[in-house]
């Protein structure tokens, strides 16, 4: 899949990313890495490594050797054939072109706040869930 970077995966999707602390890994396979070097970005917050080049999302770590190997890197939608254009991201950036504000993914990111945690929430229990 071909990536129009829109930014709607890397805002979001919740995705498997690598901590900040292995960020600097000199290897060419992050399965190489321990276990505690991966962390799953939840949905509906910006990724950290999330850059912008005018309103086009760009990842700070995509440069890195290691980055083909990592979950991140294998995310993506399902499609025909690796060189077909996401989907996704094409309908995003023609809903920014056309003036929409709800799909401009820099806007969401510039403005993010931390969501407070209530108090009291259960060890595994997912906040704003409808779980009984």
């Amino acid at each position: 899949m071909i990536c129009v970077h829109c930014g709607l995966c890397c805002y979001d999707f919740p995705v498997v990313i690598i901590q900040n602390k292995f960020i600097d890994f000199e290897g060419e396979d992050a399965n190489d890495l321990p276990q505690e070097a991966f962390a799953i970005k939840s949905g509906n917050t910006p990724c950290p490594y999330l850059e912008w080049e005018g309103d086009n999302s760009k990842c700070a770590v995509h440069d890195k050797p290691w980055y083909p190997t990592t979950p991140c890197y294998d995310f993506g939608q399902i499609e025909d054939h690796p060189d077909t254009i996401c989907r996704l991201g094409a309908h995003v950036k023609k809903k920014i072109a056309e003036g929409d504000t709800r799909y401009n993914y820099r806007f969401k990111c510039e403005s993010f706040v931390e969501p407070k945690t209530p108090e009291g929430l259960i060890d595994g229990e997912i906040f704003g869930s409808s779980q009984g």
